[in-house]
């Protein structure tokens, strides 16, 4: 497992980072996996606030995105779910909002019609990675 995770988001746990697929300063999109494998596919909107959106997804949903058959804000959109992360009062824990996905503001998203456009060695490698995934989920 990766050394980088979050200590404790209500009602997952420990979340390990697995790949940052866009980094600025700081990671803004990235995929995360849990103790029990699952992953999911995260964006900062507000790290000192501890605003975090994320979705449970699936590897062939990851590799749609990042091969470009669907936007970044529709694969946020796909699943039933979304969830916004908040710090908790006195608290070291993550609370966790759930929303609907065709319902959750849009604001918090990528913008509507916007593609991964990043093709680098190490983004491909990932891909290959998945694609071993999603043949071993058969």
């Amino acid at each position: 497992m990766p050394e980088e995770y979050w200590d404790e988001i209500r009602g997952i746990g420990k979340l390990y980072v697995e790949e940052e697929l866009i980094v600025g300063i700081e990671p803004v999109l990235f995929v995360c996996v849990d103790d029990k494998n699952n992953r999911y596919l995260v964006m900062t909107y507000d790290s000192y606030n501890g605003i975090y959106i994320y979705r449970k997804i699936e590897a062939d949903e990851l590799l749609d995105m990042l091969e470009n058959r669907n936007t970044m804000e529709h694969t946020f959109r796909l699943g039933k779910r979304i969830y916004k992360t908040f710090i908790e009062e006195n608290s070291n824990i993550l609370g966790v909002e759930e929303y609907d996905s065709q319902t959750f503001s849009g604001s918090m998203l990528p913008d509507v019609g916007e593609y991964y456009e990043i093709h680098s060695e190490y983004i491909q490698k990932y891909i290959e990675k998945l694609r071993g995934c999603k043949i071993n989920q058969r």
